[in-house]
């Protein structure tokens, strides 16, 4: 077996072994490059599947909480310019472990904090809507601003719990617009919970 067909084999199991919790072996330090020589950008979907894999090793029982985007150059209506994204799960007792990455397929290392993320329930549903589907919403629903954070939780309050997009000014700021990703309905973010 060439090792081409091992690395096909590895990344073909990514996402049903992120699906299914299970922990993924490391791939040859020349893979990891090989999308970066290539130029080819993830989908967010991809990145949280990297980012996914490579926290589970050490982390088996983590479970995603928050997706958070940032746009580099400064604000955006184009969804693909919030390129840098950090993930952070929930482990076993008091922790946490965090990586960031970008949709070149980087991935920084894994940090620990000996905290939990609090404030969210875990992102165990597939997400089944892009940023820029979110954000098409949001310019139909007439919030056609420009934003430089976009991020993706599931924040407790009052019921119903639903995924959303939030579209804000501010790293988890309270400035802008929520999209739920089950039906593309639009909110306040701080008035997201309740809204319909």
């Amino acid at each position: 077996m060439t090792a081409r067909t091992v690395i096909s084999r590895t990344l073909a199991a990514v996402p049903l072994a992120a699906a299914l919790g299970l922990a993924l072996p490391a791939l040859p330090a020349a893979s990891a490059h090989s999308a970066d020589r290539t130029g080819a950008r993830l989908s967010l979907a991809e990145l949280t599947e990297r980012a996914t894999a490579k926290v589970r090793p050490d982390h088996p029982q983590a479970v995603l909480m928050v997706a958070e985007g940032d746009a580099p150059a400064g604000p955006t209506r184009d969804m693909s310019r919030v390129s840098h994204w950090r993930f952070v799960f929930n482990d076993r007792g008091n922790s946490s472990a965090e990586v960031s990455g970008d949709l070149d397929g980087t991935l920084g290392p894994v940090r620990v904090h000996g905290s939990r993320w609090v404030g969210a329930l875990p992102i165990e549903e597939k997400v089944t809507m892009t940023p820029a589907e979110a954000y098409a919403r949001l310019t139909a629903a007439g919030h056609g601003d420009a934003f430089r954070y976009v991020s993706l939780v599931k924040p407790m309050g009052t019921p119903p719990w639903r995924l959303q997009y939030h579209f804000s000014h501010h790293p988890g700021g309270c400035d802008g617009y929520a999209v739920f990703v089950t039906d593309g309905g639009t909110a306040p973010i701080c008035g997201a919970a309740s809204a319909g």
